[in-house]
């Protein structure tokens, strides 16, 4: 029976192998061939390290984890990194309390790292990984800690000048956008530091997704804990102040929706001053139409009268 098991599942990883999947060139070595990603719905259960999972987690278990640790970190060896990762992602998929609790703490910072690796096809796959781990868990589920660190790494990515890994990075903002939990006190703060990079890019992708969050949970924006709402509106209101457009029309949908749940009280943490302008921003009526230059120029002879 035990031989019957092994066989079967040499036969299952044999054809993973073969799946007709995503393809990209890596081009950071010249004879790489096109690289195979398994999409999420083809990840298979019946890997040898799911399996052993699956049954109990014990001793033997917790030294396959540092098994896998040593081939995420062997970077001598790229195609054990990449397969160590495509076992994380199974795991995370078919045994997502174990991955989460046990496994992904302990593999953290390899993963991290191969998110900046020079090799474009491990950067890539450490990034579906992100995404299906916000697509599977809640952000809670997370150490606290974790979050920044991931955010700071996805909006780098984001900002990548290969186009596939900054799609593949913002698809997994994405998904931390659409993710349950994603009113997330840590997840907030991350996004808030973010908005005030010295990279003008990172600054408005993170402004955006922040906003995103905001205008998509908006009633239940008292979830949120005291520190992490006054902090939310310590954000909102440094916006404002700055000069950048696009921050400060964000900021400024985000204070309407807030103020439209809590009222005159939305702002109370804030200053006198930082209160007033905040309440005559979100004040302001709309204005989409501007001036021509033919009022320009009616304006200016008007002044000279």
């Amino acid at each position: 029976m035990e031989q019957q098991v092994k066989e079967e599942l040499n036969i299952d990883l044999k054809m993973t192998q073969n799946v007709s999947l995503n393809s990209v060139n890596d081009g950071s070595c010249s004879n790489s061939a096109s690289q195979v990603y398994i999409t999420f719905e083809d990840l298979p259960q019946n890997s040898q390290f799911v399996y052993e999972l699956i049954d109990e987690v014990n001793e033997q278990n917790k030294q396959k984890v540092f098994d896998i640790k040593g081939e995420l970190g062997n970077s001598n060896n790229w195609k054990a990194q990449f397969t160590a990762i495509d076992q994380l992602r199974a795991l995370n998929k078919f045994r997502s309390e174990d991955f989460i609790t046990k496994v992904f703490p302990k593999t953290f910072d390899f993963v991290i790292a191969l998110i900046d690796s020079i090799r474009s096809n491990l950067s890539k796959n450490a990034l579906l990984l992100v995404k299906e781990i916000f697509l599977v868990n809640k952000l809670s589920a997370l150490e606290p800690e974790a979050v920044p660190i991931i955010l700071r790494k996805l909006f780098d990515k984001a900002i990548s000048d290969k186009m596939f890994l900054k799609q593949e990075a913002k698809n997994a903002i994405l998904q931390m956008e659409k993710n349950d939990e994603a009113l997330f006190d840590c997840n907030l703060g991350g996004l808030s530091e973010l908005c005030f990079d010295k990279n003008a890019s990172i600054c408005e992708l993170a402004c955006q997704s922040l906003h995103n969050i905001i205008i998509q949970n908006k009633h239940n924006i008292d979830k949120l804990s005291v520190d992490a709402y006054n902090n939310l509106i310590a954000t909102l209101s440094k916006c404002l102040e700055g000069k950048r457009a696009l921050l400060k029309k964000l900021a400024k949908e985000m204070c309407q929706a807030i103020h439209q749940q809590k009222g005159d009280n939305a702002f109370s943490s804030l200053s006198q001053p930082e209160q007033q302008q905040i309440i005559q921003a979100i004040s302001q009526p709309k204005n989409d139409s501007k001036p021509s230059f033919r009022d320009f120029l009616a304006q200016k002879k008007k002044d000279q009268i």
